[in-house]
């Protein structure tokens, strides 16, 4: 690194990203947490965090509410701010009322996660507000 011919603020951006490259390499994770109740011991699964459009921008999520294995994985996708843009089921289809149309790096971030994706990158959710009507599912 070399300060010949550089502004203040562009060597003060070189020592702040070699900073930041340290401690990232320094930085102590957790990859698995395990809890144990009694004689059993449960992996703990969280939201798995990739790259899309933006940096970690995508949190991937397996439900725990029985929603069943074909919709059990599911992603929140955010927005350059952390806005939360929609949610998308693994099978292809919208959740939580969002319809929206995906960007082309989250389309290749989400496929590479096994996600089935439409080829215009457009995710619709389809509300059935039928008042009175019920159904009866058998498994």
């Amino acid at each position: 690194m070399s300060g010949k011919g550089k502004s203040s603020a562009g060597r003060m951006r070189e020592h702040i990203d070699l900073a930041r490259k340290y401690w990232k390499s320094r930085t102590p994770y957790l990859d698995e947490v395990y809890i144990t109740v009694g004689n059993n011991s449960y992996l703990l699964e969280g939201r798995k965090w990739v790259s899309g459009r933006f940096d970690r921008n995508i949190g991937i999520d397996a439900t725990d509410y029985g929603a069943g294995p074909e919709n059990a994985k599911h992603a929140h996708i955010h927005g350059r701010k952390g806005n939360l843009l929609g949610i998308f089921k693994a099978n292809g289809t919208g959740s939580h009322g969002t319809k929206f149309r995906l960007h082309s790096d989250d389309i290749e971030a989400l496929r590479a996660q096994g996600f089935e994706i439409r080829d215009d990158g457009i995710v619709e959710w389809i509300s059935l507000n039928m008042t009175g009507v019920r159904f009866l599912l058998e498994g």
